[in-house]
């Protein structure tokens, strides 16, 4: 956030927020395929990780972008 300007970081917070939503959705898929057996938590935890993990490298790259 630091080396981004105030629509940056406006944009980037919005993004963010857009893509929690959508791992969210994504990964909530296991609930009702697997009617809230215990499996579905086991489906769902690594779907969070995954999702989190890949969008954490595609931040990383961006970073490597930017000016500072």
């Amino acid at each position: 956030m630091a080396v981004l300007n105030d629509e940056g970081k406006n944009d980037l917070k919005t993004t963010q927020q857009t893509w929690l939503r959508f791992r969210n959705q994504a990964c909530h898929w296991p609930y009702p395929a697997y009617q809230g057996g215990t499996f579905a938590g086991t489906l769902s935890g690594e779907c969070f990780m995954t999702k989190t993990a890949i969008r954490t490298i595609d931040l990383v790259e961006m970073l490597d972008y930017l000016p500072r």
